[in-house]
């Protein structure tokens, strides 16, 4: 049987009625959280991001939502979030994942600042160029 998601993922009436069509899988969450959020710059240089709780449910939601052929139930995500919160190495490391793994895949940095924007790309360039050891092995599910 296909695991049901937390409680905490189940807040909308949406989400209520897609529990007999969908279930839950987080293994593509965790391989993205463990093998694509690495510092590539600073002090913490090489080692993991440590995603706050806040983090791990927006980005959980979006992977770990699968439908019945274990496409993504979201195909689409859009993520507001405040100043100084890490979003730009967490979206750079989602960015990375998704282009490192999937075919077709295209990638728009929208950002109020145009530095900004620039940061995220180096960001992406510099999680493409961290040699982490598991990279290549990627899963298999696609967007619809």
């Amino acid at each position: 049987m296909k695991a049901r998601p937390p409680a905490w993922a189940v807040t909308t009436a949406a989400d209520r009625n897609a529990l007999d069509q969908c279930h839950w899988d987080d293994t593509e969450f965790k391989q993205f959280s463990s093998k694509f959020c690495i510092q590539t710059q600073g002090e913490w240089l090489g080692k993991p991001v440590i995603l706050t709780d806040y983090q791990e449910q927006i980005y959980s939601r979006l992977l770990s939502w699968k439908q019945q052929d274990n496409t993504y139930r979201h195909n689409l995500g859009l993520i507001y979030a405040s100043n100084k919160i890490g979003r730009t190495t967490s979206l750079s490391g989602l960015a990375s994942w998704r282009l490192t793994c999937f075919h077709d895949q295209q990638l728009f940095i929208i950002s109020a600042k145009v530095e900004q924007a620039r940061v995220m790309c180096d960001t992406i360039r510099g999680f493409a160029r961290h040699p982490a050891p598991q990279r290549g092995h990627c899963s298999s599910t696609h967007l619809r």
